[in-house]
């Protein structure tokens, strides 16, 4: 168990924590909530050992392995697969003594390690690093490419499966759908939902919270406290917006919510096939961008109009995924409240 106990950390004279207390136990997972500049990032910080606190108590078990995702990547030759399984430090480790063992002809300490090697998951770590990229969207083609093949995007979810793939007691994990398609996403679901270490994550994604997070701290004036309203409660607090209806609302008629439920689940269709092109595009100037020629005096109007097309469709991909995201709230919420029936909708 992880123990914040009137934790209180400044930098400078900014106050970044202030009497904050928190518990997180095997299994949790917390979603963090809060405006920008609020202290998440403290609190991850804090979580990897990278600060230290001015007054109260942090304590982390000495045996508790934290993983969180790397924010760069090496420009490396390295294929992807054997990059994403680099992240296992200790199978790493294990394989490099097991290769020095074997160049001293050591057969008790070759025995040994091949022992430690099977409990560490050696022997089908390709297979789950291949499971992990695939559902991250990478072709079986892509596994073996370099990782200086990569865009910056697609770089993001290699560091987003070492940390998948790495075993761990805590999972950070900071906008970890940034940079996802949609199958990708519901890969990120699954793997998360069935992980059984705590996890600790940031995200705007309701979706992704609605089916992963079992509990919510709101973050908030150097505090850290829990917050016990639901997802619709939490969507109003990051609008700014109250999480009530007015008169006007209240007096419209409603129609039955299995004609609602029908309209909602072909919006999020619509919005599905929209979010798929636009990542399509986001993908294709990503590369473009990332082409070293691009960058050459001779083609500087060049790269003006891309960057501007990169803004343009990264703009309209942010819209889409917040109309994506109220279409599946609507869904969610109308198939709780619709009564069940035999026929199909």
């Amino acid at each position: 168990m992880i123990k914040l106990t009137n934790v209180s950390l400044m930098r400078g004279r900014k106050v970044l924590l202030e009497s904050a207390s928190a518990q997180v136990f095997p299994g949790h997972k917390v979603a963090l909530i809060g405006s920008n500049g609020c202290g998440k990032s403290t609190l991850f910080s804090l979580l990897r050992n990278e600060m230290s606190v001015d007054a109260g108590d942090c304590v982390v078990p000495a045996d508790w392995r934290i993983v969180s995702v790397a924010q760069e990547t090496p420009a490396t030759d390295r294929r992807a697969i054997e990059y994403v399984i680099d992240g296992d430090r200790n199978l790493r480790r294990l394989q490099a003594q097991l290769h020095q063992a074997e160049q001293d002809e050591d057969g008790v300490l070759i025995g040994k390690i091949h022992g430690q090697l099977e409990q560490a998951g050696a022997y089908d770590v390709e297979a789950r690093a291949a499971t992990i990229l695939s559902g991250l969207g990478f072709t079986n083609v892509q596994l073996t490419a370099p990782v200086t093949d990569f865009s910056g995007g697609w770089r993001m979810r290699l560091n987003l499966a070492q940390a998948l793939l790495c075993p761990s007691d805590l999972l950070l994990l900071d906008e970890p759908t940034n940079h996802l398609d949609i199958e990708s996403r519901e890969a990120l679901v699954r793997a998360l939902t069935t992980y059984s270490g705590a996890v600790v994550l940031v995200s705007h994604d309701m979706h992704l919270l609605s089916l992963v997070a079992d509990r919510l701290w709101l973050i908030s004036n150097g505090h850290v406290v829990p917050f016990e309203q639901d997802l619709a409660a939490y969507r109003s607090f990051l609008l700014g917006t109250p999480a009530t209806k007015n008169k006007s609302e209240k007096s419209k008629p409603k129609k039955p919510n299995r004609e609602y439920l029908i309209a909602a689940k072909a919006e999020v269709s619509r919005n599905e096939e929209r979010l798929e092109k636009l990542n399509s595009m986001n993908t294709k100037l990503q590369d473009k961008l990332a082409d070293p020629k691009l960058y050459e005096d001779h083609n500087a109007d060049d790269l003006v109009v891309w960057q501007k097309k990169f803004h343009e469709v990264e703009t309209a991909l942010l819209r889409a995924e917040k109309l994506w995201l109220t279409a599946i709230e609507t869904v969610e919420r109308l198939e709780s409240s619709t009564p069940n029936k035999n026929s199909n909708v």
